[in-house]
């Protein structure tokens, strides 16, 4: 049945998604398996515990040389999602997806003792709070002045229920935008193989757009992987605690000399001055173009006295 008539459509070049990597990295290490796995060979002498291995998404035309180059010690499963051919790829391509510098410094401790951290702090995106599923999608779809938030909110509550049958709808949803992020094994078994499969079959059957569904899974994998709903730990602390930087000046949403989207530039004096709720500014404010400003009167010159011919 379609939802709100919307239509996933093919895309050839697109990053396949991690939802059926997870599957994977949750059995390599059975022996079984052991064969089968295409990684990058490790030397004895550089094995570290805990084990860890790279799970990496990837298409023919990308430059993987820099796995080997940075993490020559990690063994690195590359699926690739556009070459049938290759060692590791997946049946069917679904969604949208510089991970040297978080990966080279992630506290492996952090994420041994959370079992799951993204490689993100600032809360743009996804923090504080991104969506609020709305279980009356059908009247928020047919809105025409919806923006993307309003009908991301109006699928994501009809998603949640397909992918989490049984689970209340959360009042919201915030969590670090993306499908990047450290994990365990244990987290990883905390799902059964027919959960992982349920998630990879809604992505294949699903008949929302990629843009869609790839937004309705950027905010469910932190569920999926045992974090709450909403999972937006203070920037300082995540910087401190997640990649050992400890020395920055922070306010809740992030540090000073850390990277933000160019274009989540906000409004002045934000968030003490401007418009908006729960964090935000008014919706689609950068697309209302300002009221021209008056031009200035200019005096006019009195206009010359005209003489008479006759007085001439």
């Amino acid at each position: 049945m379609s939802l709100f008539g919307l239509v996933a459509r093919p895309r050839a070049s697109l990053v396949v998604t991690l939802l059926f990597l997870l599957i994977v990295s949750s059995v390599l290490r059975y022996a079984p398996f052991a064969p089968h796995i295409f990684t990058t060979p490790r030397a004895a002498s550089t094995l570290i515990y805990p084990r860890i291995e790279l799970v990496v998404s990837a298409v023919k035309a990308d430059n993987t040389s820099w796995i080997q180059e940075h993490f020559p010690s990690y063994p690195a499963h590359i699926y690739v999602a556009d070459d049938p051919t290759a060692p590791l790829t997946v049946k069917k391509n679904i969604g949208h997806e510089n991970g040297v510098t978080p990966l080279q410094n992630l506290q492996i401790p952090y994420v041994v003792k959370h079992g799951f951290s993204t490689l993100r702090c600032t809360w743009l995106l996804g923090c504080p709070l991104e969506i609020r599923p709305d279980l009356s999608a059908s009247e928020k779809w047919d809105d025409p002045g919806a923006d993307q938030r309003a009908k991301t909110e109006a699928v994501y509550a009809v998603a949640f229920t397909e992918l989490f049958p049984g689970t209340p709808v959360p009042a919201g949803v915030g969590a670090h935008c993306g499908a990047q992020f450290a994990v365990t094994r244990e987290r990883i078994r905390g799902r059964t193989v027919d959960e992982y499969r349920s998630y990879r079959d809604w992505l294949w059957a699903t008949e929302l757009t990629d843009e869609f569904s790839g937004r309705v899974m950027e905010y469910s994998w932190h569920q999926i992987l045992g974090q709450p709903a909403v999972d937006c730990p203070h920037a300082g602390a995540c910087f401190c605690e997640k990649f050992g930087r400890c020395d920055l000046q922070c306010e809740d949403y992030g540090c000073e000399k850390t990277y933000f989207f160019n274009f989540g530039e906000l409004p002045a004096n934000w968030p003490e001055e401007g418009p908006g709720t729960d964090g935000w500014p008014l919706r689609n404010w950068t697309e209302i173009e300002p009221e021209p400003e008056p031009e200035p009167e200019v005096p006019s010159e009195p206009e010359a006295e005209s003489i008479p011919l006759a007085e001439r």
